[in-house]
């Protein structure tokens, strides 16, 4: 069997980039926190998710538990996979769960950085720690029937390159991550506003809008700029959208994806 792991530090996106990673890949299965998973679906285990603190998920995402090792152990065997996907924060992680399934050496080691842009990175880091969601590579209807449907939500749908889907996310809230923090999308705005309005060449900023699309943080402002107009518009442009990029980075840890400025009209 080939053995092929994703490293990485939590929240970084491992288990998103998971599905399209195995597809390019034609790696069948996935181990991620606890589950074998096989073509969108739970075939054994049981998900580091459903524990109550942080100590038993990192047990339980090892396979520390005999009884639960060996009945994920028999599922690879029954199954006769010929390549399996391992997830863990580290080296060291994902060489233990190969271990403790019998499946070791690992034959390819991939960090998360060399698979996801900084952007990608940025956005996970920042909807696990401002919301405190954590991503499982599978459908809702998957997480359903273990989780209340409160601590759901569905995440995103999966494409390969051609942009066939070739599968879903759902982003849950453990009971070990109970420390989440909601910033208003008017805290956003306000930054913003403060930002491009104490500008020197804007006169006025007639609309801000900050929404995620696709879980991908992007901004339209638009501004009327002061005349007489005896400055670069486009250096001063750029400038006003390299302070908002700094201040998000700086504020919330977090690179927005698209930054559009909008000039409405010169006003005196």
């Amino acid at each position: 069997m080939d053995v092929t792991a994703i490293y990485g530090e939590s929240g970084t996106g491992k288990s998103s980039s998971a599905l399209a990673f195995a597809y390019e890949k034609g790696i069948e299965a996935i181990i991620d926190d606890g589950l074998l998973i096989y073509n969108g679906k739970i075939i054994a285990g049981i998900s580091a998710k459903f524990e109550k603190n942080t100590l038993t998920a990192v047990k339980r995402a090892i396979f520390s538990d005999e009884n639960h090792a060996q009945i994920v152990r028999s599922k690879i065997k029954e199954m006769q996979f010929k390549s399996i996907l391992i997830i863990g924060t580290s080296i060291k992680m994902v060489n233990k769960i190969a271990e403790r399934l019998h499946i070791a050496p690992i034959d390819t080691y991939v960090s998360i950085e060399s698979i996801r842009s900084e952007e990608e990175i940025s956005l996970a880091k920042y909807i696990r720690e401002i919301n405190g969601k954590h991503t499982m590579p599978l459908p809702p209807s998957e997480v359903e029937q273990n989780f209340f449907k409160r601590m759901i939500k569905k995440g995103r749908d999966i494409f390969s390159s051609k942009r066939e889907k070739i599968g879903e996310t759902t982003l849950v809230t453990p009971d070990f991550h109970p420390q989440t923090i909601f910033v208003d999308p008017e805290v956003y705005e306000q930054v913003i506003h403060y930002i491009v309005i104490n500008h020197h060449a804007i006169k006025q900023v007639h609309r801000i809008s900050f929404r995620f699309t696709d879980y991908l943080p992007v901004l339209i402002v638009e501004v009327s700029i002061k005349a007489p107009v005896t400055y670069n518009v486009l250096d001063e442009m750029n400038t006003i959208q390299r302070e908002i990029q700094d201040a998000f980075k700086q504020m919330f840890h977090l690179k927005i994806t698209t930054i559009q400025l909008k000039i409405r009209s010169i006003q005196k």
